[in-house]
């Protein structure tokens, strides 16, 4: 009876991830909570993955990758992207796939794609070259260079601890996996360089952001009249007023003679000036039944029409860290706490068109901004945004860079060596780049992983109740009941395909908690060493391109390459087989199955 609430509850868990109608710590709770209650877990062993050494190892490295990008590292490394790729197209997808693929090696990949994503807008624009064409190689090469060391990603870092747990003190060195996640990398950058890049779709979507993100559906000018009893007041005042504009309607900026006002600037309203009003269609009829103004049926709003010398329309996708993910507009105070109007948002590469300032926003959402060239600027220095718009990057700091890339590669050389235990070494670095200054408190708090903990915290007791009830070695039965006549390398590729499919539909790390003990139970079963068959679950878990919702890097780059959904499965697909392939032949070839 167990085994069947478990697989309800798994159930559950992965259609809620898919839909994402509700956000993903949302449903890790639910999993936790559930496996309480239907007492498969004890509290203490559904509560286990806070205390788990994986959390705390996946915690510490997270934060000495945001010290090191705080340092300005890695715009160094991106302002040489910038010298070297000369405006060369070929050249230019080259340059970043690989650099790209070389930091997330080590450093988490998520702010590796990041940090290039204003670099790849500029290359694109002084290349003319498509967006489209840089950012999907980026993001591949990305998730291809973590698969070269256990702390490339989260996932690694997850499967070696759950690894070391299960198998009694059984681990995996953190260089031992770098031979075959070499020969990924290199294989699939031949492949994206020769065939990915033409398959790649050529969606020149550098338009214009007002068309972009159909303004024109709800943003129109309206021309003040004689008699309208808004004159003399300034925009804030009107606002408040009983005449003032209804509630689902906001003034974006005044128009004097050619000359533009933002609220901020508390202008006041005159006969002959034109209001840019955002709202619905029949809240602006509404405004022109009750007042003295006209409005321009004909308009059609501009990019030119939103910005000038002063003011500045920018594009910002949400960061995976981003404060604003899970609320609303309206509830943050958005403009009075950022200084800038949301104007409209997209969501998967399509605009949202209900009001915007009720939709709970998620990781990945680009807002279009406008405001003054001052608080556009001060977003750069933001964790809650990557913009997109403006190529100036945060000064670095210079004085910190030795440090921070010295405590970084002292860790990597404990680990190498085993002197420490992960967990504690990375515990270790991350508080000693927080001494040296390298990130501060504040920025500790800011850019701490919240999400990845509570995600990680709550999923790794979905392992341990496979493991108690039975249900991974119910499934590794099954497995092991397809007749492949003990063909290892079969039940290999088997395990590999479940782990992409559910990878595509969950979470890889997820995927990874669920996967990892039924490769422990087959192995059991066929009587081989668990290895490979753990290995190839864990790289299977990181072979995320067929969707843009399987992996983080993926759903950055979706909205602003202007991707449809089927657009990875084109170009990831092949991908994905090539990996196989390297994996059935090479996994074995490294680890033999009758190594124990």
């Amino acid at each position: 009876m167990e085994i069947i609430v478990l697989f309800v509850i798994i159930a559950s868990a992965v259609v809620l991830f898919f839909s994402e109608r509700l956000d993903v710590e949302i449903t890790a709770m639910l999993v936790m909570v559930a496996l309480m209650l239907s007492r498969i877990l004890t509290p203490e062993e559904a509560l286990s993955g806070f205390s788990s050494p994986a959390t705390a190892a996946v915690a510490g490295l997270l934060i000495m990758s945001a010290a090191i990008q705080r340092t300005g590292a890695l715009q160094i490394i991106a302002k040489r992207i910038l010298r070297f790729s000369r405006h060369n197209p070929v050249r230019i997808i080259v340059t970043m796939m690989i650099s790209t693929g070389l930091v997330s090696m080590f450093v988490n990949n998520t702010p590796a794609v990041a940090v290039q994503l204003p670099i790849a807008v500029s290359l694109a624009e002084k290349a003319r070259l498509s967006l489209s064409k840089i950012l999907m190689p980026l993001s591949f090469a990305a998730i291809l260079g973590g698969t070269c060391t256990m702390i490339g990603t989260s996932t690694n870092i997850l499967v070696k601890t759950i690894s070391a747990e299960h198998a009694g003190g059984w681990d995996i060195g953190i260089f031992e996996i770098t031979p075959i996640g070499l020969v990924y990398f290199c294989v699939g950058l031949v492949y994206l360089i020769f065939v990915g890049r033409r398959i790649t779709p050529d969606r020149r979507s550098r338009e214009e952001l007002s068309k972009r993100y159909q303004l024109r559906e709800y943003i129109t000018e309206i021309k003040i009249g004689e008699r309208c009893q808004w004159i003399g007041r300034s925009l804030n005042e009107y606002a408040n007023l009983p005449g003032g504009p209804p509630p689902g309607v906001e003034v974006i900026e005044m128009i004097r003679q050619g000359r533009k006002f933002l609220p901020s600037d508390h202008p006041v309203i005159q006969a002959g000036d034109s209001l840019l009003v955002h709202g619905a269609v029949d809240d602006l009829m509404k405004m022109k039944d009750e007042h003295e103004i006209s409005i321009r049926h004909e308009f059609e709003v501009h990019d030119k029409d939103l910005h000038d010398s002063k003011i500045i329309l920018a594009e910002g996708v949400l960061s995976p860290t981003s404060r604003l993910i899970g609320r609303t507009l309206k509830e943050i105070e958005f403009k009075s706490n950022y200084g800038v109007a949301a104007l409209a948002i997209r969501r998967y590469g399509r605009p949202v068109t209900q009001k915007i300032g009720r939709i709970r926003l998620t990781f990945g959402d680009s807002l279009l901004l406008q405001g003054d060239r001052e608080h556009i600027d001060r977003l750069l220095e933001s964790p809650d945004f990557l913009l997109l718009e403006r190529i100036k990057l945060p000064q670095p700091r210079r004085g910190k860079i030795a440090f921070a890339l010295s405590i970084f590669g002292l860790t990597i050389l404990i680990l190498a060596l085993g002197l420490l235990p992960l967990v504690t070494a990375v515990v270790l670095g991350s508080l000693a780049m927080v001494i040296t200054g390298c990130i501060s408190l504040k920025e500790l708090y800011e850019s701490f992983p919240f999400k990845v903990i509570i995600l990680l915290g709550c999923l790794i007791p979905l392992g341990v109740a496979m493991e108690k009830t039975g249900a991974a070695a119910l499934v590794a039965r099954q497995l092991v009941e397809v007749p492949f006549q003990n063909n290892f390398h079969l039940y290999l590729l088997l395990l590999a395909l479940v782990t992409i499919v559910l990878t595509e539909i969950m979470s890889n790390n997820a995927t990874a908690v669920i996967m990892v003990p039924v490769a422990f139970s087959v192995a059991a079963q066929l009587g081989v060493s668990p290895k490979p068959l753990v290995l190839a679950v864990m790289f299977a878990a990181s072979f995320s391109f067929l969707t843009p919702v399987g992996y983080q890097t993926n759903t950055i780059i979706y909205g602003p390459g202007g991707y449809r959904f089927s657009d990875f499965a084109r170009v990831g697909a092949p991908l994905t087989f090539i990996m196989l392939l390297i994996s059935l032949f090479l996994i074995p070839a490294i680890w033999p199955f009758d190594a124990l």
